[in-house]
């Protein structure tokens, strides 16, 4: 298996003085690089760098963890950063919305631009594929 890059900063291919969108943006293009359903040929490796690229986003989103972390490094954080369950950390898309938009509640986080926005693919002709409207089968 390749070497997974330590420094968080690698893993998401961005610089140190990267802002929230850029970090956002790297983090949505390499979870879809490494979901492992699109390398089922390299699981071991999608997997282990999918958790990576969660644990980087996790880190460099939050302004608290990212100083901790430029400042010490990994270890700088802490026993408690990163959940030992697997299950705690299974819904990244609800910990990324309920966390990314202040003074809103929950359900207004969830739009359709924002959808458009993060997977463009779905969408077509102003139409959702595979739901209520235009009732096309889904490409994936």
């Amino acid at each position: 298996m390749a070497k997974i890059p330590s420094d968080f900063y690698s893993v998401l291919g961005i610089n140190k003085d990267a802002d929230f969108e850029e970090v956002r943006k790297a983090y949505l293009r390499a979870a879809l690089r490494w979901h492992p359903d699109k390398n089922p040929n390299e699981k071991d490796l999608a997997e282990a760098m999918f958790k990576r690229v969660a644990q980087a986003y996790k880190v460099l989103s939050d302004d608290i963890l990212r100083s901790q972390y430029n400042a010490s490094g990994e270890s700088g954080l802490g026993r408690d950063w990163w959940p030992d369950d697997p299950d705690a950390s299974r819904d990244m898309a609800y910990q990324f919305f309920i966390h990314r938009v202040p003074g809103k509640a929950l359900a207004e986080g969830f739009s359709e631009a924002k959808l458009r926005e993060i997977f463009p693919h779905l969408f077509r002709r102003g139409e959702v594929l595979n739901g209520v409207r235009g009732h096309q089968r889904s490409p994936l």
